[in-house]
Formats: C-alpha cells, sequence, structure tokens
C-alpha cells in the first residue's frame, strides 16, 4: 500500500511541474554566413588527358667519321758522299753492286783518285760490294767514273764488274777465274790463239808524284795483239810495237822505253774472258822524271786477222 502511494506522489509531481513550464516561441536561430554557406562544391577537375606518347624519332646514324690516313713519314735524302772539286755525284737509284772477277785484287779508296789512301783490297771472287752513288769528272775530263761504296770508299769503274741484282751479282763472283791468286793454278786460258784486233778505251789520267805538266793522252782506239807463245806483241797507233812477257795464264807485262823514246813505261795486260781485258799503263815522261802518269784500259775483242 506504500507502495502505491509513493509512486502516485511522483507522478503528480511529475505533472504539476511539466504544467508550470512557460513554453518560449522558438525562433529559429540567425546563422552566420559561414553557416549559411555549405562547403564549396568542389569541382572535381576534368581529368588530365594522358600526354600523348611521342613516336619514337627515327635516330639518324652517324655516318661514321673518315679513317685519317697516317701522313708518311718523311725520309730524308741520303748525303750524297764527299767528291774532289770538279766531279759530279750522283745517286744510284737502284743500287748496283760490285764483283771484282779477275786477279789479282784491285784497290779500294778513300776518295774517287788514283793518288788517294787504300782502305781495303777487293780480292778477286770475294762477297760483291753494295754501290750507292757514282763520281765522274767535270765536262773537260775523260776517264772512267768512281763507284762509291755503301761501307765505305771508292772504287773505279772499270776493274769491276757490276750488276743490278744481287743473284747476279754472287753467281758472277762464284764464277769468277780467281784460281791464279790461290795458287791452285789450272785457270782458264784466255789468250787469244790467233792474231786479232782489239778496242781499247782509256780512262783519265791519274797523276802521281810531283808533276810539272798536266795530264797527258797516249793512243788508245784500234790495237792489233799478236800471241807468241810466252810472249805477246801489242801494236798501236805508236810507230813500233811492245813485246809483252807472260806473268802467268792470262797476264802480260812490259817495262822499259816508249817506242817513241819520250820516257819510260810499265805496262799489265789481264785477259778477263776470250772478248774482254784489262790493261794498265803507268808513263813517266823524260822531261818530268818525278811524275807518273798512269792510265787504265778496258779492251774488247773486235774480229781476227785473216
Amino acid at each position: 500500500m506504500l507502495k502505491r502511494l509513493t509512486l502516485l506522489i511522483a507522478a503528480l509531481g511529475l505533472i504539476t511541474g511539466c504544467a508550470s513550464a512557460t513554453v518560449q516561441p522558438t525562433t529559429p536561430p540567425t546563422a552566420t554566413l559561414s553557416e549559411v554557406e555549405g562547403p564549396a562544391d568542389t569541382a572535381t577537375p576534368s581529368p588530365v588527358p594522358p600526354t600523348p606518347t611521342l613516336a619514337p624519332t627515327d635516330t639518324a646514324t652517324p655516318e661514321p667519321s673518315p679513317t685519317l690516313e697516317p701522313s708518311p713519314t718523311f725520309t730524308p735524302e741520303p748525303t750524297l758522299p764527299a767528291a774532289p772539286s770538279g766531279m759530279t755525284v750522283e745517286r744510284l737509284n737502284p743500287a748496283l753492286y760490285a764483283v771484282r772477277a779477275t786477279t789479282p785484287g784491285t784497290n779500294v779508296r778513300a776518295e774517287p783518285s788514283a793518288q788517294a789512301e787504300v782502305i781495303v783490297k777487293f780480292e778477286c771472287g770475294t762477297a760483291p760490294l753494295l754501290l750507292d752513288a757514282i763520281a765522274r769528272g767535270d765536262a773537260s775530263a775523260s776517264g772512267p767514273a768512281w763507284y762509291h761504296v755503301a761501307d765505305g770508299g771508292w772504287i773505279r769503274e772499270d776493274v769491276i764488274q757490276t750488276h743490278a741484282d744481287v743473284k747476279e751479282a754472287e753467281a758472277a763472283a762464284k764464277a769468277a777465274t780467281c784460281a791464279a791468286s790461290a795458287g791452285t793454278g789450272g785457270e782458264t786460258d784466255y789468250t787469244p790463239a790467233t792474231q786479232s784486233v782489239w778496242n781499247f778505251a782509256q780512262g783519265q789520267d791519274n797523276l802521281t808524284g810531283t808533276c810539272s805538266t798536266g795530264p797527258i793522252l797516249p793512243p788508245y782506239g784500234l790495237v792489233q795483239i799478236t800471241p807468241g807463245g810466252d810472249t805477246l806483241t801489242w801494236k798501236s797507233q805508236e810507230p813500233a810495237p811492245y813485246v809483252f812477257g807472260k806473268v802467268k795464264t792470262n797476264v802480260y807485262a812490259y817495262s822499259g822505253p816508249t817506242t817513241l823514246g819520250d820516257g819510260t813505261v810499265t805496262m799489265s795486260l789481264t785477259f778477263t774472258s776470250a772478248t774482254t781485258l784489262q790493261m794498265s799503263r803507268a808513263f813517266v815522261p823524260n822531261s818530268d822524271p818525278a811524275c807518273t802518269h798512269t792510265h787504265y784500259y778496258t779492251g774488247t775483242f773486235q774480229w781476227e786477222v785473216p
């Protein structure tokens, strides 16, 4: 019972409180701008079109740079060997090879002159010498030219054979008639068996000693040679012939007065083949006894005398 009273009292109290409350008119609140404005419409940006992919540009293949040819290396012309005044020197192109094919040996000299110092003896049949230049006299000079040896020195053209090919030169040296210099004997005798005519070409006058006169020009040209066992008669343009004595196979010599009576002469003749020969002539004039005039000759067979 008490519980019901308590609940009733509580209910009446609630009804009383509700009736006494003054209802205030509802005034809508004034909205501020910030409240009125709704959130700004956020424009959805237009989608950015994708950047077009550019077509790959054709890559031009560069032309290869031209390969520069290496500049040729300049090789200076070898210096020409010196020669005495009045002689001209020329380079041999191509070079030549010298062979001494007969006995005795010949001289290689320090200068292109018969008076120059002997450097070495060039013996018969030895290895060929390489020649790289040639010296000749001036326009007024006559006589053989001189070859310059590449290893040094000079040698007269009329005492050697020259070859353009080294193999030919070596073959010629091996085939040279040099048995006499070796003392073995048995070499081929090229002395003509019958009277024959030869053409002699002479070189320049090589003066030695103390000379008061200038160069001379002894006889040259056609010479008649007549064999006579151990002698050889040599007839030139002089008034009388010379009789040479045999020194050894192929070699003959004369020493004595000239047929003109103007001095003394020493001549040495060597047959180098059946058609070639070499000769030296050293003349001492009576008028200039301290001077010797030396000439060198080469002879070529022309014909036999009927």
